[in-house]
C-alpha cells in the first residue's frame, strides 16, 4: 500500500510538471493567430488607419517548437466589416509577397472607422484548411 502511495505522489509531480511545461508554451508565444501547427504574428509598418495603405508583415512560428518556420500552405489574408445596420464589405484585395522569412502584405484598406475582421486563411490545393480572425480597430 505504501507503495501506491508513492506511486501516486509521482504521478502527481509528473502531470504538475507537464502542466506548468504546457502553460509555459503556451505563455511564450504571442500570436495574433492560433493554428493547428502555427501562431502567427502581425507587425504593422505604422498604426493602422482609414487614411493610408496600413501594410503590415506576418511572422509565423512552429506551434510547437515556437521556432520560425514558413508554411507550406499557401496564406491568403482579407478584410471584412460588419456594420451595425446589417451591411457587410470587404475592401480592395491585399496582396501578399513570401519573403525569405516572412510575408509582406501591402494594398491594406480600412476604408472606414470602425472594427474590422482582418481574416487570415491557410489553403492547399484551393480548398480552405484553417481560417482565424482577429479584430483591427480603425478609430477616428
Amino acid at each position: 500500500m505504501k507503495k501506491t502511495g508513492e506511486y501516486m505522489k509521482y504521478l502527481l509531480l509528473l502531470l504538475t510538471l507537464c502542466m506548468t511545461n504546457l502553460v509555459y508554451a503556451e505563455k511564450k508565444l504571442d500570436c495574433d493567430y492560433k493554428f493547428k501547427k502555427y501562431c502567427a504574428k502581425l507587425k504593422f509598418d505604422k498604426e493602422p488607419s482609414r487614411s493610408y495603405s496600413s501594410d503590415f508583415k506576418i511572422f509565423f512560428k512552429d506551434i510547437k517548437s515556437g521556432k520560425p518556420v514558413m508554411p507550406k500552405e499557401a496564406v491568403y489574408p482579407y478584410l471584412w466589416m460588419k456594420m451595425k445596420n446589417g451591411h457587410e464589405h470587404g475592401s480592395a484585395k491585399v496582396e501578399i509577397t513570401r519573403e525569405k522569412d516572412h510575408f509582406d502584405v501591402k494594398n491594406v484598406w480600412f476604408v472606414m472607422i470602425g472594427n474590422w475582421e482582418l481574416f487570415l486563411t491557410l489553403k492547399k490545393d484551393g480548398k480552405i484548411l484553417e481560417k482565424e480572425v482577429k479584430i483591427i480597430e480603425i478609430p477616428r
